[in-house]
């Protein structure tokens, strides 16, 4: 998955005409680059979902989001299965790494809503 992508992406993200058919087809294509190289991207793409929820975009949710399932996906498949158990903990450790940019972007999201009240 390219920058220039994500930044595309983004763009129209922030266009509501065309926001959800374009989610879901922002989605299924990185579920395929994800599936395809086999996580070997992966440090592009998380650091690309940090760049983008430090933006408050809700292009890093959808990312987070695809993240999240693909993993529980792997760790499903492979759990106790050697030598696959050492990828599922890989996944695990990928899976609260998403978690834990989905839950400082909730938190932001609080303190916004905080400082409007």
């Amino acid at each position: 998955m390219s920058e220039n992508f994500l930044h595309a992406a983004e763009k129209v993200y922030k266009k509501s005409a065309a926001r959800w058919p374009f989610r879901e087809l922002f989605k299924r294509k990185i579920k395929e680059d994800i599936r395809k190289d086999d996580f070997d991207s992966f440090g592009t793409l998380f650091y690309a979902l940090e760049t983008r929820v430090a933006a408050g975009g809700e292009l890093a949710i959808d990312i987070a989001k695809v993240i999240m399932e693909i993993c529980t996906e792997r760790i499903e498949i492979c759990w106790g299965k050697l030598p696959n158990a050492q990828y599922a903990e890989r996944d695990l450790v990928i899976l609260h790494m998403a978690k834990a940019v989905l839950r400082a972007k909730i938190d932001a999201a609080d303190v916004l809503f905080k400082d409007i009240e």
